[in-house]
């Protein structure tokens, strides 16, 4: 069995201070709440400025 994921699609200014449009993201084994998705990318994406 594959894990579960997500596919995040990414516009705009998101697109481009990435330089990716869309991601694939494993949904932890505990589960994930809409809500903690924001600090997940986040914290995936640490060394871009998608948090400012």
């Amino acid at each position: 069995s594959f894990p579960a994921h997500i596919t995040v699609l990414y516009f705009a200014a998101a697109s481009t201070t990435l330089g990716i449009t869309d991601e694939l993201v494993p949904i932890p084994e505990k589960g994930l709440y809409l809500s903690q998705l924001t600090e997940l990318l986040i914290e995936r994406h640490s060394q871009s400025s998608l948090n400012r």
